[in-house]
């Protein structure tokens, strides 16, 4: 079956609409749960299904060659320089708070937090730059940055 396929795109589609219903079943699970570990497994889960309907978003949005307008623009540059400054401010309270704890245990979780921001960081500062040269962006260039982004090895 050809990716330009209305059938193709369709199927894409409704499998979006399964991975958010899923994250809006289990969201509901979540809410009966007071155990904090089960909780955390349940909203890996979430974001998961959550995460898998954006790719099919983005999937059959570049397929269909998807821009974005002028205030999605502007809107997403200013929204992505506070984030950047978020996640430095965040990057160096975790580190302020990993240099202090002596629990070994909490330290490796609070590291891996710190990987985890790390990572943020430089996708966001990527994801800034990005939209600084929108206007000259293939479509290989948005199928090279979804692939790189929908990244299931966290």
């Amino acid at each position: 079956m050809k990716v330009t396929d209305p059938a193709f795109i369709s199927m894409l589609e409704r499998q979006r609409m399964m991975e958010e219903e899923t994250a809006e079943a289990l969201n509901k699970l979540l809410k009966n749960v007071e155990n904090k570990v089960v909780k955390l497994m349940l909203h890996g889960l979430i974001l998961d299904s959550i995460k898998h309907a954006d790719i099919l978003q983005a999937v059959v949005d570049v397929l269909k060659g998807k821009v974005f307008s002028e205030v999605e623009k502007f809107e997403l540059n200013r929204g992505l320089e506070t984030h950047i400054k978020n996640e430095e401010e965040m990057m160096n309270r975790f580190r302020d708070i990993v240099n202090r704890v002596e629990d070994e245990r909490v330290k490796g979780i609070i590291s891996q937090i710190i990987k985890e921001e790390e990572r943020h960081h430089q996708e966001l500062r990527e994801l800034f730059n990005i939209f600084k040269s929108l206007g000259n962006l293939s479509e290989e260039d948005w199928w090279e940055y979804l692939n790189k982004w929908a990244n299931f090895n966290f």
